[in-house]
């Protein structure tokens, strides 16, 4: 099975969740969001950001669940030695 990353954006509204189906199965993977949109679990958060007549549906495949953390891509370890001209 394969997990992939959905977001939905659709008339002013956004939806992100996680489905899995079976690999290289496309009835699959929709069935698997079809059965995820019906279910009561998800969020849909009220978005202006794009235009409220159209319907975007994007997905990523996860590895690792690397794509679903919240973890910074950069963290800063340490003091820093300031870098700079002197007068």
């Amino acid at each position: 099975m394969e997990k992939y990353l959905v977001q939905i954006r659709a008339y002013g509204y956004y939806a992100k969740f996680i489905v899995t189906c079976k690999p290289n199965d496309e009835k699959s993977f929709n069935d698997a969001i079809i059965d995820k949109v019906g279910q009561s679990d998800i969020v849909w958060e009220a978005s202006s950001f794009y235009d409220n007549r159209k319907i975007w549906i994007t997905y990523e495949e996860v590895k690792n669940d690397a794509n679903t953390r919240s973890i910074p891509l950069q963290t800063e370890e340490g003091p820093r030695a300031g870098v700079g001209a002197t007068l």
